[in-house]
């Protein structure tokens, strides 16, 4: 078998930002996200948890400007059951209809039904947009519903010191933002000129990584103008702004003489590289100005006096700022707390926990709350204050959990149901890979027989009747074999299955699910109440593979880190680590603190990890167990504490990572360290390449691992004709080529094995992009171009 990984590019990262099919509109993505046939009784719970799934909302509508989107929307006026319909994310709480963030409904078209006038408000009745754009009530049949969801792009997170509407990257006192899409050069400098600031310079790793990501977040997916202008020759170049010339990011082979004599960032992959680009290209542009100077509440958190009065950061002004809470009490009592709370619904949240590493949770709280009592059920408890929103809100918290709510946490998968919905089987593959692609997952898939076990269990009764829930396996029939929808082959079946599963060539009408005694069985018929199931992996620090073997490794660090199971005490973490050859976890710097805490979650240690330091008896001295030196610490506030244990803990719940002692009797998974051995990784030698050479992707034909960008370009008066090879996983691998070299229509999207493809550009320039996600026991790419 060829050993070797394949370029591999993940569609939400090379398509866009927003989901597939969905518009940006300023930082909000607007979108049908599913068409599902729904009744009056589920259509509220079933859309809400739908458009959860993209961190979104129903459709809600405030003003003109999103009343006149959504209408457009609408095709037809819904006449009989089965039309399309448009619904609006409105309910009836209390006594008055509320949107389903929260939020009132504070604006009504020209025409509407005067039931939304009603009060009180009617529970059982939901509201429609027609094609009018009225809005009219439904209270009768199922209706083919258009699950619209409107969800805000992630932003890089603020620190808030001084940049008003614009970002800002930490402590490099300048500040950041991304605007509207500049006809050429000279108005991207006036439009940045007109917000005080300049067209953006960029002089370390940090500032470019800060940049492309804001650029990503704002819409702007296939490249910015940064500020320098590039001499006719292409070796000089500038920073407008006046700033000296101390970092460079091109792509192998530019700046390339004739091309261009502006600068512009590739945003479409992650390493965010440069080019030279002509100046009356159309593109969005960064601007950069100086920070003003403010100061930020911060976190006085940590072990908390009894009796006294606990606020916010910045309470009752500023509740931007997330801090931890944790509350003692004599050892013979428990801890009452109360409670008082102002937050947002739509995204703030109090979280109260037993104990304070891994104990229960007690309670998760929003809105606005007056004097609430808990109970610990000993005498710690712990109370996280994490605001994501907190606008206009006295007090806040945020969202606690690694899987989504209801899933089972197996290994490093989350598996559950995510939605009953009545479908048919010509729209059960599309929108249970729809939905279960909201929590970045896929519908059941299963390669052995624990997984076969856990999907069996879940099955109530055997279908017997349209209606009856049913859990649909996530197979299709692909060319002429049944496939999983992640591409992956059906290399497993139960001790019963339909004789079907083996047809060949496979049925593309028929679809298959799991009975209640395990077997697989064919399904071609009527609708059902299909649960809508999923699997989604925890997300996984990358390894740069240097040496670790099945240990992780962050960087350069020159060490290897890995989660083991759960020990009973400290000394059995100590086994633990040493049967590997490794020690327990010392940590001296903030990036070590970080990539432990996050593989520790890949890993599902979801509430803390040992590490390997031992403190003593007063609290005041801890060492490292490896002999190495104490050079950095990350307690909470007020710890270690006197007498609660000698024993050294990670919080893993939060992504601070913080540190707090333990009795080392307690329960926990346990990091380990070691050292990494020297290997040498393939790079990539792509950028500007050779006509006529046979080009080959990092490692081939033995390690595909490594992505890289080629930039063909061939005369003027001639277009680029490549041919191209591929050994590639259908999962996860894909080789991408788009015509031009930023921002040109994308002429292939390939994977598998493929030999001896042609391609065409529209111009004498192309791009070849070769990204692996997996890349594992394939050869990769091998291709060769010339201008015809």
């Amino acid at each position: 078998m060829w050993k070797l990984l394949l370029f591999c590019a993940i569609a939400q990262v090379v398509h866009g930002a927003c989901p597939t099919g969905f518009d940006l509109i300023g930082n909000e993505c607007r979108g049908t996200y599913a068409k599902t046939l729904l009744g009056l009784n589920n259509v509220t719970e079933t859309t809400k948890k739908m458009c959860s799934g993209i961190l979104g909302q129903p459709v809600i509508i405030h003003n003109e400007e999103e009343q006149s989107y959504w209408a457009k929307r609408v095709q037809i006026s819904p006449s009989k059951p089965g039309d399309p319909m448009l619904v609006l994310g409105l309910t009836c709480e209390g006594n008055e209809y509320r949107w389903a963030d929260g939020s009132p409904m504070d604006y009504l078209p020209w025409n509407y039904d005067t039931m939304l006038k009603s009060y009180p408000c009617k529970s059982n009745i939901r509201f429609y947009i027609d094609s009018d754009g009225s809005w009219l009530s439904w209270g009768g049949s199922a209706y083919t519903v258009d699950v619209s969801c409107t969800t805000k792009l992630n932003q890089p997170v603020p620190s808030g010191n001084g940049c008003d509407s614009f970002e800002d990257d930490s402590e490099d006192g300048v500040c950041y933002q991304i605007f509207e899409t500049a006809e050429r050069w000279e108005v991207a400098q006036n439009i940045c000129k007109k917000y005080g600031a300049k067209v953006a310079s960029i002089h370390n790793s940090q500032e470019n990584s800060f940049i492309r990501r804001l650029a990503v977040s704002k819409g702007a997916l296939n490249g910015v103008f940064l500020g320098a202008t590039i001499s006719e020759n292409g070796k000089d170049f500038g920073w407008v702004d006046g700033s000296n010339v101390t970092y460079e990011n091109y792509y192998p082979g530019f700046p390339i003489p004739g091309s261009g004599n502006c600068l512009a960032m590739d945003t479409s992959k992650s390493a965010g590289q440069w080019m030279n680009i002509d100046c009356s290209t159309s593109l969005p542009v960064a601007c950069i100005r100086e920070q003003k100077e403010v100061t930020e509440p911060t976190c006085n958190g940590g072990l908390s006096i009894e009796g006294t009065v606990i606020n916010s950061p910045g309470f009752p002004y500023n509740a931007s700022t997330p801090c931890d809470y944790f509350l003692q009490v004599n050892p013979q009592q428990r801890v009452e707390v109360e409670i008082s709370l102002e937050a947002n619904p739509c995204c703030d949240f109090l979280v109260i926990h037993a104990g304070f590493l891994g104990g229960e949770m007690i309670a998760n709280i929003t809105g606005e709350q007056r004097n609430l009592t808990f109970y610990s059920t000993s005498n710690l408890m712990r109370v996280s204050w994490e605001p994501n929103s907190g606008e206009n809100v006295r007090g806040l918290a945020v969202v606690h959990g690694a899987c989504p709510t209801g899933f089972d946490l197996i290994g490093n998968e989350c598996r559950g149901t995510y939605a009953k919905t009545l479908l048919g089987l010509n729209n059960v593959t599309e929108t249970t890979k729809k939905m279960c692609s909201g929590i970045l997952g896929q519908p059941v898939i299963i390669h052995n027989e624990e997984e076969q076990s856990y999907w069996a269990k879940r099955v109530q009764i055997s279908p017997s009747k349209p209606g009856d829930p049913m859990l649909v396996l996530g197979l299709t029939c692909e060319g002429t074999k049944y496939r999983w929808a992640d591409g992956s082959p059906m290399d497993y079946l139960p001790c019963n299955y339909d004789t079907m599963l083996k047809s060949y060539p496979c049925k593309s009408n028929i679809r298959f699910y799991i009975d209640s005694d395990g077997s697989w069985l064919s399904w071609g018929g009527s609708a059902y109440t299909v649960d809508v199931s999923c699997t989604t992996k925890l997300n996984q620090p990358v390894p740069s593979g240097n040496g670790c073997d099945s240990f992780e490794d962050d960087s350069e660090d020159g060490v290897c880190y890995q989660i083991f199971e759960t020990a009973e005490r400290w000394e059995v973490a100590q086994n633990i680590c040493k049967k590997y050859g490794a020690k327990v976890a010392s940590i001296h710097n903030s990036q070590e603190n970080s990539f432990i805490r996050r593989l520790a979650v890949s890993k599902g240690a979801l509430n803390g990890v040992f590490l390997g330091a031992t403190i003593s008896e007063n609290g005041k001295d801890f060492g490292w167990v490896d002999g190495s030196n104490v050079t950095y610490e990350n307690y909470y506030p007020g710890f270690p504490i006197p007498g609660i244990g000698n024993c050294l803990a990670m919080d893993t719940s939060k992504s601070a990572g913080q540190w707090m002692n333990i009795d080392c009797s307690t329960s926990l998974p346990v990091a380990c360290i070691r050292e990494q051995k020297e290997v040498t990784e393939p790079t990539c030698n792509g950028g500007l390449s050779i006509e006529g050479t046979v080009i080959n992707s990092p490692g081939f034909p033995y390690n595909a691992s490594t992505p890289c960008d080629y930039f063909l370009q061939v005369n003027p008066q001639q277009r680029v004709e490549v041919e191209i090879s591929l050994e590639a996983n259908p999962c996860c691998d894909f080789l991408v080529i788009h015509a031009g070299f930023l921002g040109g229509e994308m002429i292939a999207n390939i994977t598998g094995e493929q030999r001896n493809l042609t391609f065409y550009s529209t111009s004498n320039l192309m791009r070849v992009s070769w990204e692996p996600n997996s890349g594992e026991n394939v050869r990769g790419l091998a291709m060769k171009f010339r201008g015809v």
